[in-house]
């Protein structure tokens, strides 16, 4: 696994999220880079699941898609690696990378699967900038270009998706029931859309929500983060905790955030984002 989504860390290397430009904001959840320090063996980051794939630059090697997770990763980034990469939103990967999502699940594959020869210009233009927002801000350039040219997501299936983030204890049968579709469609236009079956990708939401809150509030009263999440009851929440990032909720919450506060799945995000 190659991706970098950390958990925080005040002592990590710099990382840094940036809103898309309008252009890119149906597609992506934001851009990113990553520097790696200079001194010492590099760094093993602890990558948790968030929903979303990525298309990632690591240094000057060829640029990767990272699917949506089911489980905690870790990567490990040699000293001085520059990273930079754009995250998409649930449900738009088929659109942008031309295959269904669910066929990266827990998994990773070369771009160039995706986007043949275009992968080198992107690539090439990408390594003669100078620096990790440099290369980030090439990247939303080509990505504009790239999306310009893309199909439509699947409309059915974000809005289910987004409908699931913003209502940690909804029914999917309420998500399917707004979509018009059958019970057997909307699970496989779900699957091959976000790369999840939707119960799975409303547990991976409630869980970013989680992270979010005990930013915000502090891991101080885990009951009241349970239920502010969505969990039954804060039994319920340490069990999730315990799957999702194989860490007891004390350990986890003090130190991980959400990746998914700069974009739309979780409404309630959106004031911790802008603060």
């Amino acid at each position: 696994m190659t991706e970098a989504r950390p958990d925080y860390d005040p002592s990590a290397p710099a990382y840094r999220e940036t809103a898309p430009p309008p252009p890119l904001a149906r597609h992506l959840v934001c851009t990113w880079s990553r520097i790696v320090g200079p001194a010492g063996p590099g760094r093993a980051q602890r990558i948790l699941p968030d929903g979303c794939a990525d298309i990632i630059w690591i240094g000057d090697s060829d640029p990767v898609i990272v699917g949506p997770a089911t489980r905690v990763a870790v990567a490990r980034l040699a000293p001085g690696t520059v990273v930079v990469g754009a995250r998409l939103r649930p449900g738009t990967a088929p659109a942008l990378l031309d295959f269904p999502a669910d066929l990266i699940l827990d998994g990773t594959a070369p771009l160039r699967e995706s986007w043949g020869g275009e992968t080198d210009r992107l690539s090439d233009a990408i390594r003669q900038a100078t620096g990790a927002e440099a290369r980030r801000r090439v990247l939303e350039r080509l990505l504009i270009g790239r999306v310009a040219a893309a199909p439509s997501p699947d409309r059915a299936m974000t809005a289910a998706a987004e409908w699931l983030a913003r209502i940690p204890q909804g029914q999917v049968r309420e998500a399917r029931l707004a979509t018009g579709l059958s019970e057997r469609q909307v699970h496989r236009r779900f699957r091959a859309a976000v790369g999840y079956a939707p119960k799975t990708f409303q547990r991976i939401a409630r869980f970013q929500r989680l992270l979010a809150l005990a930013e915000r509030w502090g891991a101080g009263n885990l009951a009241d983060l349970a239920a502010a999440s969505g969990y039954a009851d804060q039994a319920h929440m340490t069990r999730e905790i315990r799957r999702l990032s194989g860490r007891t909720p004390t350990a986890l919450l003090t130190r991980a955030r959400s990746t998914l506060g700069l974009g739309d799945p979780l409404d309630g995000l959106r004031d911790r984002a802008a603060g």
